[in-house]
């Protein structure tokens, strides 16, 4: 057999070989990603939430995932509303949101109206002789920011020489500050007005806008 073909013919079988252990090696990666499932009252395919995140529906009869949404977002819990609709929890702000969108895919997610915001893990039910029922976990993140006077000793360590005090509060999620390179601002991640985003403040907390 000439060499040439011989090593064609070994190339050839790496390569498939390669192929067939990419092939497992992404299914095993599907299987371990897949945190959120849910059953369409249609049988026939599961709406899956991959961890990392996005939904994606999966004929249960084999064949290729469709990705639903885009938005590479925390998920925690997904359900079915109806045969053309799926309800989730999606991290529009800190404290996130309860989302809808329908299974088509033909629409960008919205939210679901009425929902408290930090709506997480939906559960539908569909009474025979009643309207149909959602409820739901609220979680809602209450952090503040601190401040407190530190000196630095001969060696470099850090010591306190005063008390630490609450200077940026509210009843929601504030948080990741950052001191301006001058001190006299603080800019911080806040989700008080219902989405995450930035605001600036005095270096005493005072004054805080977006």
């Amino acid at each position: 057999m000439p060499a040439n073909l011989t090593a064609s013919s070994t190339l050839a079988a790496h390569r498939r070989n390669a192929a067939a252990h990419l092939a497992a090696s992404r299914s095993r990666r599907w299987r371990l990603r897949a945190r959120r499932v849910s059953g369409r009252p249609d049988p026939r395919v599961l709406a899956v939430g991959v961890a990392g995140g996005d939904i994606y529906l999966q004929p249960l009869a084999g064949g290729p995932a469709r990705r639903l949404t885009k938005r590479s977002q925390q998920l925690n819990g997904l359900v079915w509303a109806s045969n053309r609709e799926i309800l989730f929890y999606s991290t529009a702000g800190v404290s996130g949101s309860m989302w809808r969108m329908a299974a088509d895919g033909r629409s960008e997610q919205q939210p679901v109206a009425g929902a408290l915001d930090g709506a997480v893990e939906p559960a539908i039910s569909h009474p025979p002789n009643g309207p149909a029922r959602l409820a739901y976990t609220r979680f809602v993140g209450d952090s503040n920011i601190w401040r407190m006077a530190i000196a630095l000793d001969a060696h470099g360590g850090v010591r306190a020489v005063g008390q630490p005090a609450s200077i940026i509060a509210s009843t929601r999620a504030d948080m990741s500050p950052r001191f301006s390179p001058d001190g006299k601002r603080i800019v911080f991640a806040s989700d008080r007005d219902g989405y995450s985003e930035i605001w600036v403040a005095a270096s005493d907390g005072s004054g805080p806008r977006s």
